[in-house]
C-alpha cells in the first residue's frame, strides 16, 4: 500500500554506491555510508572515486581506481524523492508517516474526555516513555 505513494513520482536524486561484488573484504565496510547522489552516473563515479581513495577501498582485480575502471551501480532503495519540499528515501518517508499517525493518534486520545489514564506498553511490559499507548 505504502509503494503506491512512490509509483508516480521519479526520484530527486538517484543513489549509486560500489559494486559490491569487486571489493576485497567487502563485509568489513558499512555499505550505506558509501552512497553518491548524483543526477546521472558520472557525477557519482566522481564522488564515489572521492571516497575510494580517502576510505582506502580495496578492488578485485583493480590496483588504483580511476574514473573509467571504478564499478559503481543504482542503488534505487536509496533514491531520494522530494515530498511536501523535502527530500526524503523510502524507508524515512515510511517513517516520518508513521510518526505522524502515532501523533494522530495521540491527538485522538488527548480530546476523548472518557480516557482517564494511559499505560505506555513496551515489549509486553508497561514502561512510561516508549512504546504502544493502553488507555482505559
Amino acid at each position: 500500500m505504502n509503494e503506491d505513494i512512490f509509483k508516480g513520482l521519479k526520484p530527486a536524486k538517484k543513489a549509486y554506491t560500489f559494486n559490491w561484488y569487486y571489493v576485497k573484504n567487502s563485509y568489513l565496510y558499512d555499505q550505506n555510508q558509501y552512497i553518491a547522489y548524483a543526477e546521472s552516473s558520472n557525477k557519482a563515479k566522481v564522488g564515489l572515486l572521492k571516497m575510494a581513495r580517502y576510505m582506502d577501498v580495496k578492488f578485485l582485480l583493480i590496483d588504483e581506481p580511476t574514473y573509467l575502471n571504478l564499478p559503481i551501480r543504482r542503488y534505487k532503495e536509496k533514491d531520494k524523492y522530494l515530498i511536501d519540499g523535502t527530500l526524503y528515501t523510502k524507508e524515512e518517508y515510511l517513517i516520518h508517516l508513521h510518526g505522524e499517525k502515532l501523533k494522530d493518534q495521540i491527538d485522538e486520545i488527548l480530546a476523548n474526555d472518557e480516557i482517564k489514564y494511559c499505560f505506555i506498553k513496551k515489549n509486553g511490559s508497561y514502561y512510561r516513555e516508549l512504546g504502544m499507548m493502553v488507555c482505559h
